[in-house]
């Protein structure tokens, strides 16, 4: 029972804000690869400057790296340059419409209290 990943007894040193989470087995081994190809390409900074190589990249900071990328890449292209965010607005616009009397009679659609 040890090697299960998401369990429900988490360690006791584990920091307040953490949470313990479940993740499919193949997802694990992609993070374990994505820590890999970090701990590889700092080491390689790490040993130019003349400091000591790291051991391994933990699968919480993994997961934090790729969060973090996600958002700065989602911040980058989805902004627009009056500083609006396209996604947003295109979801509010389609929903308007998608409300919008003219529109459900064109499709036959009914609002969700109508009978």
């Amino acid at each position: 029972m040890k090697t299960l990943i998401g369990h429900n007894n988490p360690p006791k040193d584990r920091k307040v804000n953490y949470k313990s989470i479940s993740i499919h087995k193949l997802v694990y081994q992609e993070l374990k690869a994505i820590a890999q190809r970090v701990c590889d390409q700092q080491n390689c900074f790490l040993l130019l400057e003349g400091k000591a190589p790291l051991e391994k990249i933990s699968i919480p900071y993994a997961i934090e790296l790729l969060a973090n990328e996600r958002t700065m890449m989602d911040r980058h292209f989805d902004t627009q340059d009056n500083g609006r965010n396209i996604w947003e607005q295109t979801a509010k616009k389609l929903l308007r419409r998608y409300n919008s009397k003219s529109y459900r009679k064109k499709k036959g659609l009914r609002k969700k209290n109508e009978k």
